[in-house]
């Protein structure tokens, strides 16, 4: 779907990668929750427990990492992720669909709540520092949180849905390809059909998990019962199979579709909190973003 133009296609995917929800087990139990949040109820029900502010009102401790946009790694995919549930559309930034989905997002960080704010250091950041109880992030930042606080107590989980519906998420994955002015393209064609063969991904598997906590999660589908039940990989299995893939995904770093159309959303979400309305701002992103699609002509 993503790579078929016409009856070709136009790169391989090694891996596949999703967004997930990642819990700190510690900070759950100190606040008495045994919930595992599924659905986006059980996230408004959980977050007012786990956050902890002083008498001041500041914040001590995150229940989770939303609302605003410089300090949440990832933001635009968790965008994205609630307008697609939300049943809204990037090409259609002026419905009640995507304004619905900017207030769930924002109402996080909004008074008198305040489950987040930005005062709080970067998401990842703070939930290596366990000062945030969750975050939503593709299953890669899961290496450097261990890396730099390998006794965290962590849990991994498919992103919560809205009740009732099914589970989707936002794909973000690296996909590799053969230039077009190679003097070798059907060799490099063959390595990496080569390296996409079952064998040799299950051995790329087990030599990247010598050296860190997991491999790559496994981009063919009939390897991924072999992951299912992974601690850190099992719930970017179970969402594999629904999957939508958009440009809003960050650090990307193409300093093109991805980035230019994330500026216009970090804007968006920056003026919200000035005090534009959902609609308003939106609708001064979808002019941009309207614009973005035409340079680099996309149909929207």
């Amino acid at each position: 779907k993503d790579l078929k133009v016409g009856n070709y296609y136009y790169g391989l995917p090694l891996e596949v990668d999703s967004l997930v929800l990642v819990y700190n087990q510690g900070l759950f139990k100190k606040a008495g929750i045994d919930t595992i949040p599924s659905t986006w109820d059980d996230i408004t029900q959980i977050v007012p427990k786990l956050t902890v502010k002083d008498i001041s009102g500041n914040l001590i401790t995150s229940g989770i990492a939303l609302g605003t946009a410089g300090n949440v790694d990832h933001f635009s995919d968790i965008f994205g992720l609630l307008l697609l549930q939300n049943g809204g559309s990037l090409n259609k930034l002026n419905q009640e669909e995507a304004a619905g989905a900017l207030e769930i997002y924002r109402k996080f960080s909004e008074p008198p709540q305040g489950y987040w704010n930005e005062e709080m250091t970067s998401s990842t950041t703070a939930f290596i520092q366990e000062k945030v109880a969750m975050i939503i992030v593709p299953s890669w930042e899961i290496l450097s949180i261990k890396s730099a606080n390998p006794d965290i107590d962590i849990k991994v989980v498919p992103v919560p849905v809205v009740p009732g519906t099914p589970l989707i998420s936002v794909a973000t994955y690296w996909v590799e390809g053969v230039s077009r002015f190679s003097s070798n393209q059907l060799e490099a064609w063959k390595f990496l059909k080569f390296l996409t063969e079952k064998e040799n991904m299950t051995k790329l598997y087990e030599i990247e998990s010598k050296i860190r906590p997991f491999g790559e999660p496994y981009s063919r589908i009939d390897l991924a019962p072999l992951l299912i039940q992974d601690p850190y990989l099992g719930a970017v299995m179970k969402q594999a199979n629904n999957l939508v893939s958009l440009p809003l995904i960050s650090k990307t770093m193409d300093n093109g579709l991805n980035d230019e159309i994330i500026k216009y959303m970090e804007n968006a979400i920056n003026s919200t909190i000035l005090g534009v309305s959902y609609k308003e701002a939106l609708a001064t992103a979808k002019s941009g973003i309207d614009q973005v699609f035409t340079k680099y002509n996309i149909g929207n």
